[in-house]
């Protein structure tokens, strides 16, 4: 499986090489849109967690002094019921985003020819002779078979 930083900063690598194994590279675009979104999701989460924080110290320290602070804590639950639509939001686009990760197959080397199938593959060596028998072989899926 790819990192999602390799593939965020190599884009066109990633889609270059899928398409070199005949694959479909508009999972690649989806990737980077839903990658965007989540990383602008996660973005405003942290700010408003972070602005959380900060007023509910705000709010413990007027309230150590005895001052109102009920528009503070309101504020907060909403900043909170925010949070909570954002992160739902930001679990279904990592959901999204693992199963393109998924779906992206590792990266060829250089030196693999390009071909749809086994028959465009290129033979660098052989080695002894092919058997040849005098009735049809079983494969190997039905001989190991219990």
């Amino acid at each position: 499986m790819l990192e999602l930083r390799f593939i965020r900063e190599n884009a066109d690598l990633v889609k270059k090489k899928v398409e070199h194994r005949g694959l479909d590279s508009s999972r690649i675009d989806q990737f980077i849109s839903i990658d965007a979104e989540r990383r602008q999701l996660l973005s405003e989460v942290e700010g408003l967690r972070n602005k959380r924080k900060t007023v509910s110290q705000e709010v413990a320290q007027l309230k150590s002094q005895k001052q109102d602070a009920e528009d503070l804590m309101q504020e907060m639950r909403e900043v909170g019921a925010t949070i909570k639509d954002l992160e739902t939001k930001l679990a279904v686009a990592e959901t999204s985003l693992q199963e393109i990760v998924m779906e992206i197959p590792n990266l060829c080397n250089d030196s693999v020819p390009f071909g749809k199938d086994d028959r465009d593959n290129v033979e660098l060596r052989k080695h002894g002779s092919v058997p040849e028998f005098s009735f049809t072989p079983k494969p190997h899926w039905k001989i190991g078979a219990f």
